[in-house]
């Protein structure tokens, strides 16, 4: 230890927690460009916030609420994109209720868009998916 104090066990945990979710994000990003084949379930942990929006920070789990409104929606989460100058972009990645498998991506897009300001809207799109 260079400082001769023991490191603060809060600021270890974090640190664990903030490389945990990056390489969830990283193993998610990697499925969204193979088809999204596999989705990392959210009990593994997340950041519920993307950085960026400017100033601004969006809560996932409001994003996350409009969308579950939506009747044909049967599980929701959303990821934050790396975007070069906003930091993140949000992406709904969604399961439909089965009697709704006709619901389309861009549907889902504008229901969420209609309903949330412009610092919320789903700018990387929605991915449908047959289960996460």
């Amino acid at each position: 230890m260079k400082s001769g104090k023991a490191p603060d066990p809060n600021e270890i945990t974090a640190e664990i927690l903030r490389t945990v979710c990056r390489v969830i994000r990283d193993e998610l990003l990697s499925c969204v460009n193979n088809v999204l084949e596999a989705v990392p379930s959210r009990e593994i942990g997340r950041p519920e916030e993307l950085e960026g929006r400017g100033l601004k920070t969006v809560d996932k789990s409001t994003i996350e609420n409009v969308i579950l409104s939506h009747p044909s929606v049967r599980q929701a989460i959303v990821i934050g994109i790396p975007h070069e100058i906003d930091g993140e972009h949000p992406m709904g990645v969604v399961v439909l209720k089965d009697k709704y498998k006709n619901v389309s991506e861009k549907e889902m897009e504008e229901f969420v868009k209609e309903r949330v300001q412009d610092s919320h809207r789903l700018r990387t799109g929605v991915k449908i998916l047959n289960q996460l």
